[in-house]
């Protein structure tokens, strides 16, 4: 290449330089515009991808306390049915301690029953041996009160006493009995 070609060339490129700068401006400054349109449409995506997120997330937040509460009210019924289920075998357990203290109770007062009677009838013996021993004692002394024949020296005072407290303690045997026949009937 010759120096003439060389000013030549340079000088073609010195005119055609700022066209092509101006050119390369306008590339540029249509590539930054295409560059913002992506921005923009990528950051509108990631919007609109993130609000899908948040509304997913969301929903299934809804889920778990919705099945956390159904889980609670399941978990209260347990609890609840369960602690009928132990006041109702409390209450049973009570009602067969008081059935099973009530047949002890019938069956010792059904075994007591003969052994009472027996008592009562051997009382009213001695008594009606100490009732006929006074009555002859009366009669063979001629006076009509018990409190009479007995001597000053209180001879026989005890064993007054001991017909009057017998004489008690059969009728209440006898009230007894008859309570307890009442009762089992």
């Amino acid at each position: 290449m010759t120096y003439e070609q060389v000013i030549k060339r340079l000088k073609n490129e010195q005119l055609g330089f700022p066209a092509e700068v101006k050119a390369l401006e306008q590339t540029l400054a249509q590539k930054e515009a295409d560059y913002e349109r992506a921005a923009a449409a990528h950051e509108h995506a990631a919007k609109g991808e993130l609000s899908k997120f948040e509304a997913l997330v969301s929903e299934e937040r809804k889920l778990r306390e919705k099945e956390l509460q159904e889980r609670r009210v399941v978990l209260q019924k347990k609890q609840q049915l369960a602690t009928e289920l132990d006041k109702t075998e409390r209450e049973r357990r009570m009602t067969l301690q008081d059935q099973q203290s009530k047949v002890g109770e019938d069956s010792a007062r059904q075994q007591m029953a003969p052994q009472t009677e027996k008592l009562i009838v051997e009382e009213q013996k001695k008594i009606a041996a100490y009732e006929a021993a006074f009555q002859q004692i009366m009669e063979a002394t001629g006076v009509a009160d018990v409190n009479e024949v007995a001597p000053p020296a209180g001879i026989f005072k005890h064993d007054l006493q001991w017909l009057h407290s017998t004489r008690f303690t059969v009728l209440k045997l006898v009230v007894m009995n008859f309570e307890c026949a009442c009762f089992m009937a």
